[in-house]
């Protein structure tokens, strides 16, 4: 079935938009503080994947074969990416406007998007950025060169994760301290 490389990429294709979507849709579950729901999901991920990584080669004996990976890698990372966009959908239904507070669903889902599309334009173009810059060193210099580069590219990444995180839970405590008195009506009093 895959005869070139080019129709594993087609085949993987959806990994794209998946991957993609993942993140955006775990920081909505962390804003309404379902950290354990990101976690159950999180392993759900990794025994769909290993468990069927396992029983095709040692429970039913099937050879390897790439179209068989691409399944299984791509199921692994579809299911929670449906039950999580479910779990969403169940919160967003219960939310309830209330009248009597002058702070309205509309009004935090601007405020949201006033604070969150700076952020996700910036993060579009650091990657962007960084990938001209792979692409770049690649067409001046040797393989090797394109390598090392890449290496230390990513290896200059860990001071920003180990910055992240010392900041990201105190970001979480201190805007759930600053909306406390609205949390009933933004988070749902039954969760999952």
């Amino acid at each position: 079935l895959l005869n070139d490389n080019f129709s594993m990429i087609y085949y993987l294709s959806p990994l794209i938009f998946i991957l993609g979507l993942e993140p955006t849709l775990n920081a909505i579950l962390r804003g309404f503080h379902y950290f354990k729901t990101i976690f159950i999901l999180m392993v759900l991920k990794y025994v769909l994947y290993i468990g069927g990584l396992v029983s095709c080669f040692f429970l039913f004996y099937i050879t390897t074969n790439i179209e068989l990976l691409i399944v299984i890698n791509i199921l692994s990372f579809l299911i929670p990416l449906i039950l999580s966009c479910i779990i969403i959908i169940k919160i967003l239904i219960k939310i309830n406007d209330d009248d009597t507070i002058n702070f309205s669903m509309k009004d935090f889902l601007r405020k949201i998007f006033r604070y969150g599309f700076p952020l996700s334009f910036d993060n579009l173009t650091y990657g962007l950025w960084k990938e001209i810059q792979i692409q770049g060193v690649g067409n001046i210099s040797s393989i090797e060169y394109l390598t090392g580069y890449n290496i230390s590219l990513g290896y200059s990444n860990y001071p920003n994760l180990i910055i992240t995180s010392f900041y990201f839970p105190l970001f979480t405590s201190f805007s759930g301290i600053d909306i406390k008195e609205k949390n009933d009506q933004v988070v749902p009093k039954n969760r999952f």
